[in-house]
């Protein structure tokens, strides 16, 4: 699902990033699917809508100038529906500067956020690449798996208190190429006391490269959180 950026200054459109932009100026954007407008009283609107079969689908994303967002969708014969909402940038402070993030895709999976400068800044410090507002107390599973046509890696960091729950682990033999085997190691842990957790995937294979470091927490504003330095 390719996402394409446009980068607010001052409350205007000043550039933008991505596939499939064809127009770019402080109050309009045309880019991968999405129509945007600045309004007189500085708000920022994103649509995006396509006819399919069934009729025109179509998803909205609005800002208002103290940073209040709301995302929805709307499909043929079904009443219009909040996928997210919230503010995206501090209380007291007013939508100037940050960066716009339009996904393209179907209509039905796409997706909008706002992040503003300090969020930006605080997620490239600490290589952060979403941050779910989930309770981070719960299970999670650690996983490492090699092979020699590749190899997945994954870690957990937490201010909390992490308890081994159960480890599995042994050669799995491939049904393709039988005399290939796989190391994998799970381990499941119990996270309790927390505020924070995060979760981190690695995975290489050829030429194919995935990475994820998802932070976890309730905590509204994440920028004040103290996380470890990326290593």
């Amino acid at each position: 699902m390719a996402t394409a950026q446009i980068i607010v200054k001052d409350g205007f459109f000043a550039n933008a990033v991505g596939r499939y932009i064809y127009e770019v100026t402080p109050t309009h954007a045309i880019l991968n699917g999405w129509e945007c407008f600045v309004k007189e009283d500085g708000s920022i609107e994103c649509w995006s809508v396509r006819e399919y079969s069934d009729g025109k689908h179509s998803m909205r994303y609005f800002i208002n100038p103290l940073g209040f967002a709301k995302l929805t969708l709307k499909k043929p014969g079904e009443p219009i529906r909040t996928l997210k909402k919230g503010y995206v940038i501090k209380k007291g402070h007013k939508l100037s500067d940050g960066i716009l993030g339009l996904a393209g895709d179907h209509i039905d999976y796409r997706y909008a956020y706002f992040r503003d400068n300090s969020f930006q800044n605080f997620l490239e410090e600490f290589g952060i690449t979403a941050v779910k507002h989930e309770n981070p107390n719960r299970l999670y599973m650690v996983k490492v798996d090699l092979s020699k046509g590749g190899q997945y890696k994954s870690t957990l960091q937490t201010d909390g208190i992490k308890e081994e729950e159960r480890v599995d682990y042994g050669y799995t033999r491939s049904r393709k190429k039988p005399f290939r085997n796989t190391y994998e190691m799970s381990i499941w842990y119990q996270v309790t006391g927390a505020t924070w957790v995060i979760y981190e995937k690695r995975r290489e294979k050829g030429n194919d490269y995935n990475y994820s470091r998802i932070l976890y927490t309730l905590v509204g504003d994440v920028t004040r959180l103290t996380l470890p330095e990326l290593k």
